[in-house]
């Protein structure tokens, strides 16, 4: 939506490598005008100069959708990033935003998930319901 919207470059998360800090890095640094989907590089982000968009959705919805599409396994390799952390990462994420990221990155915005539900590429959940990990639209 953010990529459709201001026209930049549109960058998965698996077109880096989710997991691969040292890609993801180097695209940031490299690159302009792009929008970058990267939440396993969420603990990271207040390392980098950019504008940092924040999706902030409850979290039974965000474990809901992990479940969904089978995505569990990753939960240990992405708390591994942060000190004492423990189940759900989700909450883990949310309070290392707030209280170490948000203050010390200049250009930041957090967005209620819900809040795009009157965007023109919000699809409703009962039609996300069989969707695959990396699917954003509906496929005819």
């Amino acid at each position: 939506m953010i990529a459709a919207d201001t026209g930049h470059r549109y960058i998965d998360e698996d077109d880096y490598g989710p997991h691969n800090k040292a890609a993801w890095f180097n695209l940031i640094t490299d690159s302009k005008n792009v929008v970058i989907q990267c939440p396993a590089m969420c603990r990271y982000v207040h390392c980098v100069r950019a504008f940092v968009v924040m999706m902030l959705r409850p979290l039974a919805d965000i474990i809901a959708s992990q479940e969904r599409i089978g995505w569990g396994a990753n939960e240990a390799i992405e708390l591994a990033r942060y000190e004492n952390a423990s189940p759900p990462i989700a909450a883990v994420k949310y309070d290392f935003w707030r209280n170490h990221q948000r203050p010390a990155i200049d250009t930041w915005l957090e967005v209620e998930y819900e809040s795009l539900r009157g965007h023109p590429l919000w699809i409703d959940k009962r039609e996300r319901a069989e969707f695959t990990a990396r699917q954003t639209e509906r496929i005819a």
